[in-house]
């Protein structure tokens, strides 16, 4: 794995009040401990050569902080809703910060927190980041599992809250080591994009974490 782009992107370390991805198999007992294994596809490159460079409001700061005071967005351009049409799946979505410099996802895996200091779905240039936890123990398996599943040219869309649908193509689906996790992947320039992102590889019992990401972008359709 080529070395992780230098820049002030946030980590998905996804660490929130205690449910840094945890895993089903927590409740499991002696069971074996679940595994979340996908061959990569499509055409995104492994690590970006050269990443965009995010805009100043995506820089975190390292510390504990919700929403940054300034927002690249409008009201009406916030998503509310997730639609996976191959996997039958919808989602609420709802805007998050950091959290000591990773993204503050919601407690349910049910929910897809949008990275608001980020681009909007339908902006013309930029990544539209989404994200939540695979599963957790006391709530079970979360929505963006579905995201094993789903192949190049598989559509997405994103309903914001004025009503308008953006459309997106799976572009590719592939995982990364969490600590190579690229920053290029959260640019607020370069061409617009949506990524989604959730836990991956193995998963440790002890410290209840997975240990890698899995990524899927896709491009707007048109």
């Amino acid at each position: 794995m080529a070395r992780r782009p230098t820049g002030p992107g946030p980590t998905i370390g996804l660490a929130v009040a205690g449910l840094a991805c945890l895993g089903a198999g927590l409740a499991l007992g002696p069971l074996q401990q679940p595994r979340v294994q996908v061959p990569d596809l499509g055409s995104e490159p492994a690590v970006p050569v050269s990443p965009a460079p995010p805009g100043p409001s995506s820089s975190p700061s390292g510390t504990a902080s919700a929403l940054p005071a300034s927002l690249p967005w409008t009201v009406a351009a916030s998503p509310r809703l997730l639609d996976l049409p191959t996997q039958r799946v919808r989602a609420h979505v709802v805007p998050i910060g950091l959290q000591s410099g990773s993204l503050d996802l919601p407690d349910d895996p049910h929910v897809v927190g949008w990275w608001a200091a980020g681009a909007a779905p339908g902006d013309s240039s930029g990544s539209a980041v989404l994200a939540a936890h695979l599963d957790s123990a006391s709530r079970g398996i979360g929505v963006l599992t579905a995201l094993t599943r789903v192949l190049p040219g598989d559509p997405m869309m994103i309903a914001d809250a004025a009503g308008d649908v953006h459309r997106y193509s799976v572009d590719s689906r592939r995982t990364y080591a969490k600590a190579d996790l690229p920053d290029a992947l959260f640019a607020r320039s370069g061409p617009p994009r949506l990524v989604l992102i959730t836990c991956a590889g193995h998963f440790d019992a002890r410290t209840g974490h997975y240990d890698s990401n899995l990524v899927v972008v896709a491009r707007p359709d048109g």
